[in-house]
């Protein structure tokens, strides 16, 4: 039998409000302060692989990036839909490439 239909205290319906991914993420943004793009600051975590694929990551720090506001957020984590996701967004940052210039699937 499951863990969580045995004990649904202990179950979330939405992993990005789970305390162990809010507290993980308010770690990461404490340790990354400025934004992996452009260096500004008031910052954003990004999951690099989306919650939405992959759950049991919500609150792993391996898969967050730090991104600015809603500008960087969007254009660089998101390819400027909130609905999509750009795979490489590490790549994109490491390397200061323009967004504009990489071609985006789904």
């Amino acid at each position: 039998m499951n863990y969580f239909f045995r004990h649904p205290v202990e179950c979330t319906k939405n992993p990005r409000k789970a305390y162990a991914t809010v507290k993980a993420m308010r770690e990461y943004r404490v340790a990354n302060p400025v934004c992996s793009w452009c260096g500004k600051g008031k910052i954003h975590v990004h999951h690099v692989e989306p919650i939405q694929f992959a759950p049991e990551r919500a609150a792993d720090p391996g898969n967050f990036i730090s991104l600015c506001g809603k500008r960087c957020h969007l254009a660089v984590g998101h390819a400027g839909n909130w609905k999509q996701f750009v795979e490489n967004v590490v790549q994109i940052c490491a390397m200061g490439v323009c967004i504009r210039a990489i071609k985006r699937g789904n």
